[in-house]
């Protein structure tokens, strides 16, 4: 394994020292981008302001927040359900995973699946609203792809299961027809590594 598990909560004092020096998912498409130079020093600006800032999370992370668990029970209920796994299925939190044989590159899973002590699968799960919700669904923005494919990258994971869950289309007061939709609460797709995306990564990390 090129990855060791930091055991520290996601979003921790110490969480945000680390990304201070690190790459992680959300950074990975300004990296292909804009080059490793760059996506160094974003990660320091982010995570030294969050350090800084101790108000109110947006509304948006504050949903992200509040959905995530119920977003991971449902993926486990899922995965048995079709069984893939028995019901002695767990999907872990942890705190960030950091490359070893890679300087200045991590990721934080929002789940996942070990076997023994080796990452097998993980997750990443999105709380959209009604409209990123159908459009990520029908084609996921590039984004979010470099993010999973950047993920899947640092764990050595076999796959990555892209979830996308929103309770809201449950409520007739909150959809456009004044329906419910239970079908399109949760959308669940499997996501295998990409070379293509992997070459990309190890390319401009190669750069200064």
């Amino acid at each position: 394994m090129n990855y060791e598990i930091m055991t520290f909560k996601q979003s921790s004092p110490e969480w945000f020292k680390v990304k201070q020096r690190t790459i992680s998912g959300t950074l990975s498409y300004d990296l292909l981008k804009h080059g490793k130079t760059y996506a160094l020093q974003q990660a320091f600006k982010h995570a030294t302001n969050s350090l800084r800032y101790s108000g109110p999370v947006s509304k948006a992370a504050k949903r992200g927040l509040d959905l995530e668990p119920d977003a991971r029970y449902l993926l486990r209920e899922k995965l048995i359900q079709q069984g893939i796994y028995d019901e002695t299925l767990k999907i872990d939190e942890v705190g960030f995973v950091l490359r070893t044989d890679i300087e200045n590159v991590g990721c934080s899973p929002d789940g996942v699946i070990f076997d023994e002590d080796r990452i097998k699968e993980i997750c990443e799960i999105k709380c959209f609203g009604f409209k990123h919700h159908e459009s990520c669904h029908e084609k996921i923005d590039e984004h979010i792809m470099c993010q999973i494919q950047w993920n899947v990258w640092i764990t050595e994971a076999e796959c990555c299961y892209f979830v996308q869950y929103n309770p809201d289309y449950l409520d007739e007061r909150l959809t456009e027809d004044g329906r419910r939709h239970p079908d399109k609460v949760l959308y669940i797709k499997k996501i295998l590594p990409n070379e293509k995306y992997q070459k990309a990564f190890k390319k401009a990390l190669n750069e200064s």
